[in-house]
């Protein structure tokens, strides 16, 4: 097994899911302590329109939109470098089918008809039912006469064509009694508790060693020369977003939100998504992408941010309905049956998702969704190409990204570092969407292939549990793409 990086020690969450994200301290007049970046031409203005959680957006009809061509760079972008001209020499580039790995074996999952229990946390007292979406009104109301439920709320999925119905439980009935009472109930299409899914966090060393060199790892600066993501769309399932955040100006295309109230943490979401998009005093992955933020993840009552089956489902469909070319899940959790029946909707639709392989450690399970067969798998690396030391291990993992003590925008006008999965996944994102704009038809299967023919490898040779296929090269993969 290749050599871990031990001078990261993250704790490891007690619970069974963790969320593949660990923050550190604040850092403060960032101006004075990062080096001068180059900065971007001015972008466009966007309107940014604000749903609230009980808006239905119907997705279009035809779910394989076109994307747009990007247009031609700035004045302010670097020029082409004349002596390489990528599109007069075709490299030859293999195309292999999606990957023919089974689902790894993770937690024991007890299956009762239409009924599925994970061993992993969930919400205490609520159920999650999926009904018939034409009779979902009478359907509810009598579940809750027979069983002398509480309803709690319900949405149509449209990405599925059915409808979700949230519970509250008679006292004395916890989720488990009530899943398995229902199982054979043929109104009810499928019932599970309410899975919850966290984000992890805890403290970080010497935060100022190794400001911003995520971008001179993937090769930033030469993959800009001929891609900033423009005219491709990213969904981005998270926390909320802050869009004064000076990286994020101009990037959010919509904010969407399924959960309802104010929210209480801004900070996963803004890290992401600015990791994706900054101009400003940070280098970008996609600098020219737009983001159609979902608010599916906030803290709770105990201050963990965490989010939930039911919730999540809602927010993928919302981003769908969206038009969204991508999907960056910077989250994981348990081998959830909503969940993965509505991945499996997103592989029969060939939309791109790139997910984070998790934090739980290299004794841990498989997490999900990254080790669903449709998902591109992101573990993350430090500064001398070490794997993180927090990060999950398995053969579903398939590629790595800096992802240790990287420097993020977060909410106002700050920045901290940011280290795990979660991290590298935005890196990974934000290259993927590179390469979409440079060839818009590509189909999933096609820009896996990209990423993982454009990775350097490291580790053992050839694709490893620790690394995947190995560290991904943006301009490589750029290069690809315009063959």
């Amino acid at each position: 097994m290749a050599q871990r990086n031990q001078q990261t020690n993250t704790p490891v969450s007690p619970l069974t899911i963790i969320g593949p994200i660990v923050t550190n301290q604040i850092i403060q007049g960032i101006q004075q302590s990062q080096p001068t970046q180059p900065t971007n031409a001015t972008r466009p203005t966007t309107n940014t329109q604000t749903t609230n959680n009980n808006q239905t957006t119907t997705p279009p009809a035809n779910t394989q939109t076109t994307r747009p061509q990007p247009a031609p760079q700035t004045q302010t972008r670097p020029q082409p470098v004349r002596q390489i001209v990528y599109r007069e020499v075709p490299l030859p580039i293999p195309r292999p089918e999606l990957r023919e790995v089974p689902y790894p074996v993770a937690r024991p999952m007890l299956t009762l008809g239409r009924a599925a229990i994970v061993d992993a946390p969930y919400e205490a007292q609520v159920i999650v039912v999926m009904v018939e979406r034409n009779e979902a009104g009478n359907t509810i109301r009598a579940i809750m006469a027979d069983f002398g439920f509480e309803y709690l709320t319900a949405t149509p999925l449209d990405l599925l064509g059915v409808s979700l119905a949230k519970f509250r439980l008679p006292e004395g009935m916890d989720p488990e009694q009530a899943t398995i009472l229902l199982a054979g109930d043929p109104r009810a299409l499928s019932v599970q508790p309410n899975y919850l899914y966290e984000v992890a966090q805890s403290q970080s060393a010497d935060m100022m060693r190794n400001l911003q060199y995520a971008p001179q790892k993937l090769d930033l600066a030469q993959a800009h020369v001929f891609s900033t993501g423009e005219g491709i769309k990213i969904g981005l399932i998270d926390t909320a977003v802050d869009p004064a955040q000076p990286e994020l100006s101009d990037a959010i295309l919509d904010r969407l939100d399924v959960l309802g109230g104010d929210p209480l943490s801004r900070d996963h979401g803004t890290a992401m998504g600015g990791l994706i998009t900054a101009h400003s005093m940070l280098d970008g992955v996609a600098p020219d992408v737009e983001l159609v933020s979902v608010r599916a993840f906030d803290e709770d009552q105990t201050g963990k941010v965490s989010s939930s089956s039911f919730a999540l489902a809602e927010a993928i469909d919302k981003a769908i309905g969206e038009g969204v070319d991508l999907l960056n899940f910077s989250f994981a959790g348990p081998r959830d049956p909503l969940v993965l029946k509505v991945v499996d909707r997103l592989e029969e639709l060939d939309l791109p998702i790139i997910a984070a392989a998790g934090n739980n450690g290299p004794d841990a399970p498989p997490v999900y969704p990254a080790a669903h067969r449709h998902a591109v798998a992101v573990t993350a690396t430090n500064n001398k190409d070490e794997a993180f030391a927090g990060a999950n291990l398995g053969m579903y993992v398939e590629i790595a990204a800096p992802g240790v003590d990287i420097l993020s925008p977060a909410p106002g006008d700050r920045y901290r570092l940011e280290t795990g999965t979660s991290v590298a996944t935005a890196h990974v994102t934000g290259i993927a969407a590179l390469v979409l704009a440079i060839n818009p038809q590509l189909t999933s299967a096609e820009l896996r292939a990209i990423l993982l023919e454009a990775s350097r490898d490291l580790g053992a040779p050839g694709r490893d549990e620790v690394y995947g296929a190995g560290l991904i090269d943006a301009a490589r993969a750029v290069e690809l793409a315009a063959s």
